[in-house]
Parts: structure tokens; sequence; C-alpha cells
């Protein structure tokens, strides 16, 4: 399955993304939470009617177009210093996610990397990310954990003693190239992490954050999907040379020639 996380296009309307991935000939959307389908804000009851509308009205046209809704690509980070209690905020975040009929919803890991996070702050997330996991189980939606620089999920180690400490069902990972390190070592974290993997984000970038078309990666990525070996998991579209969207339209090609 292929498809976009809409974060790509954050100057683009929501309806603007829908024809676009119909016109690419995608499976799906991720839909952001920071530009298209924010949650609230505070918990006063007209922001949270406010943002749940929101996610309805956009779920609608993008089931009606006949895409599927992969995941809510949230911002919420986890052991955040915060001046409202987590569980406020992440209430916000769910209910968006359930009137997006989003089965996954993409949670940061905190805001240090695995080796700069001060002392007990990884306890602190662990035992955060127990009770949103919960939270999120009872809506029967899951999490995952973005797979980014900067946070504990910053290697393939680290990412999977997170996994393995909090030990919740519905608690998963993404899974995304890193442009500083080799093809066998990002291959390596495909092998150790698989088991994990819920969702994959997908470009062609060199050290220092360049953006390449995927045409010339074609042959790196398909090693990728052989290593994963999940065809059910979506292969999504996040970030392009130069913001183009006829440059996701052939990414978009490379990914479905790879994977179909």
């Amino acid at each position: 399955m292929t498809g976009l996380t809409s974060i790509t296009f954050r100057t683009l309307t929501a309806d603007k993304i829908i024809s676009l991935c119909r016109n690419a000939g995608v499976d799906g959307i991720e839909w952001g939470g920071d530009v298209h389908v924010p949650p609230a804000a505070t918990d006063e009851k007209d922001a949270v009617l406010k943002s749940v509308a929101q996610a309805q009205s956009v779920a609608k046209k993008t089931t009606e177009a006949g895409l599927r809704i992969f995941s809510y690509g949230s911002y919420y980070k986890l052991a955040a210093n915060r001046t409202i209690p987590f569980d406020r905020i992440w209430a916000n975040t769910l209910a968006v996610a359930e009137a997006l009929h989003a089965p996954i919803i993409r949670v940061w890991a905190g805001e240090y990397g695995s080796k700069d996070a001060p002392p007990n702050y990884k306890a602190r997330l662990v035992d955060e990310l127990k009770k949103i996991s919960q939270m999120a189980a009872e809506k029967n939606i899951s999490i995952g954990l973005e797979y980014h620089r900067k946070t504990l999920t910053d290697t393939k180690e680290s990412c999977l003693e997170l996994l393995q400490t909090v030990n919740m069902p519905n608690v998963y990972t993404y899974w995304q190239p890193n442009p500083d390190i080799t093809m066998n070592e990002q291959l390596a974290e495909i092998a150790l992490l698989r088991d994990y993997i819920c969702i994959v984000h997908c470009f062609n970038w060199t050290p220092g954050n360049i953006r390449h078309p995927m045409h010339p990666a074609k042959n790196v990525w398909k090693q990728y999907w052989m290593q994963l070996s999940k065809p059910d998991c979506p292969l999504l579209t996040e970030f392009v040379r130069n913001d183009k969207p006829r440059q996701f339209i052939a990414d978009a090609q490379i990914l479905k020639e790879i994977t179909y």
C-alpha cells in the first residue's frame, strides 16, 4: 500500500491533497495534526467540537474519494514540559483521531536523543506512554512512535528498548531512513524492528537533508521493502524535492512499482 503524509504539502488545503492523491493513484493518506486536522489547543468545549467537526469533514471527503486514512500524524510529544496535564492534551488528540477514524496515532518519543536524556526522563516518558496507549486502546486505536533523530527512538537499539519496556500491545513504531547512515545500517534497523513497524515514511535524502527524487533510489527502496517483508505496511511519501506536487506523483509511482 502507498500513500502520502499530508505534512508534505502544508500549504495545500485538504481538498487539494485529496485530489492530488487520487491523481497519483495512491491508496491513502496520513493526515497531519499541525495544519490539516489540528487538535484543540485547550479543552474548552467549543474548541474541541470545532476540531472534531473539522476532522469529521476531512474523513468524509477522504473516504468518499476512495482513499484510506492510514493514520493521524500528531505532534504530541511525550514527557514534554506543559502547563496543562498531559491527559487533557492527549484527550484532544485522541478526539481528533477518533473523528478521523484513524487506526494509528503518530506520537513523538520526547525531545531528547537517547544519549542526552536527563536522569529519570525515560521513566517519566514510559509511564506517560503507557497511560496514553491505554486511553487509545479503549478507542481501538494504536500508537506509532515517530522514528526520528533527537528523540528516544533515534537508534534501533533505543527504539527497541523503549518498545519492550513499555510492552503494550497497541504500541508500535514508524520507520524512516536516516540520511546520515549507510544502506546496510538502514537494513539492520528494519531487521531488528520489523515486528514493531506499522508505517514507513519514504523519501530520498542525502546527508544534510538534501532532497532528491525517488527514482535514483528505487533499488535501495526495493531492498528496504524486501527486508521489511510486510505487504500490509503502508509506504507513505514524506517530503519531496522542491515541495512540488508533480514530484510527489513521480515518487509515488516508484513506490507503487516496488510494492505492487
